[in-house]
């Protein structure tokens, strides 16, 4: 192959590698603003503390039943630390299961 043809060869595949590392980069966008935005929630002792987490773990809502306000504070803080761990870990599963599709829409190794 002459040099000519190499270097074509060679500046097609750069934009084609440019083009792959666009969409990355547009769908990792995508999954960081779902993540940033839905939500999942949990309670814990039968709904009298209730925690909202979005995607990325950062709690975005607490309740507490005004039943719980009436108990010690030892139990108010086991019942929402309670309900903010199950929420938390719900959302790293959903966030887990998004960053799989990630991977399979784009072929990546461990997805």
């Amino acid at each position: 192959m002459d040099m000519k043809k190499m270097l074509e060869q060679l500046g097609s595949n750069s934009g084609l590698m440019q083009e792959m590392q666009n969409k990355l980069q547009a769908a990792q966008a995508e999954i960081q603003a779902k993540h940033e935005r839905e939500t999942v929630t949990a309670s814990s002792g039968a709904g009298m503390a209730t925690a909202t987490v979005n995607l990325k773990g950062k709690i975005i809502n607490l309740d507490i039943s005004d039943e719980l306000l009436n108990e010690s504070a030892e139990v108010i803080k086991e019942m929402t630390i309670s309900a903010i761990n199950t929420a938390v870990d719900k959302a790293h599963a959903e966030a887990a299961k998004d960053m799989a599709a990630f991977g399979r829409q784009f072929g990546l190794p461990g997805s």
